[in-house]
């Protein structure tokens, strides 16, 4: 156990002892040095012996020690103890074990939070790591640019692009790809995909149609289909049309009642 580098000493009650006025000064001094030697002692007891009593009290008659002894001291199974001074003793061992309890704990919280912190540091790691994971997909999704068919003029395909620009109606990556699927199919159709972009830049249009020479006809069909539509004044909204006319009408980029109004005042779309 560990030692206790001091005690506390009462100057009053020393002064005002009856037991301690009886004392001769030699016995006072060696009283003193005895509750010192006492108090480093285990169990802050003195031991039963006669002679290292004599020299630690340095006092030179032994009858003197005795009486000493028996008047401030209590006989026990291992020595001579104090009896105050053993109440102080147990008092300052409860202190230190209750500190070193207590230190413990702060140890053991602040170790347990280090290794939260130390796990909360390893999982913002991971998540780092995977961010930046997907970081570098995305990354590697942009590199994927958008090529141009060959088929494709290039030219012609360039001023489609700076016509949507000027319309405030630019093409991202997939809108491009969506127009090219587009232009596959309306070739299938017999469609030229260049002529058809020539088409919708010459009447402004976003998206790609087919052309008229290639409807055998419809073309005419779909343009008298929607025009009657549009004069019969009942039609306050689009009425049901053929998908040739209904295509036509979303190809002009106007709306209903714009046309209604054009047509109304004799022009001709």
């Amino acid at each position: 156990m560990a030692k206790f580098p001091y005690f506390p000493f009462f100057p009053d009650d020393w002064l005002s002892s009856s037991r301690i006025d009886l004392l001769t000064a030699e016995q006072e001094r060696g009283y003193l040095r005895l509750l010192c030697r006492s108090w480093n002692m285990p169990d802050c007891t003195l031991p039963d012996n006669e002679e290292h009593l004599l020299r630690w009290s340095r006092i030179s008659d032994a009858n003197a020690l005795r009486t000493l002894l028996r008047t401030l001291f209590e006989r026990n199974k291992k020595g001579w103890r104090n009896a105050k001074l053993y109440t102080l003793f147990l008092k300052a061992k409860d202190k230190h074990e209750k500190a070193s309890s207590s230190a413990s704990m702060r140890y053991i919280k602040k170790h347990n939070t280090a290794n939260a912190k130390r796990t909360q540091s390893e999982r913002t790691a991971n998540q780092n790591q995977n961010q930046n994971q997907n970081q570098k997909n995305i990354k590697t999704k942009k590199a994927q640019v958008f090529v141009l068919p060959e088929w494709i003029d290039k030219a012609t395909w360039n001023s489609f692009d700076e016509m949507r620009n000027k319309l405030r109606k630019p093409m991202t990556e997939r809108a491009k790809e969506l127009i090219v699927m587009e232009l596959i199919k309306l070739k299938s159709l017999g469609n030229d995909p260049n002529a058809v972009l020539l088409e919708s830049i010459r009447k402004s249009w976003q998206d790609v149609f087919p052309l008229k020479e290639k409807n055998n006809g419809s073309g005419k069909i779909a343009k008298e289909e929607l025009m009657n539509a549009l004069k019969n004044k009942n039609n306050i909204s689009m009425p049901p049309l053929s998908d040739s006319a209904k295509e036509l009408f979303y190809s002009m980029n106007k709306s209903w009642g714009k046309l209604q109004v054009e047509i109304a005042k004799g022009e001709v779309i």
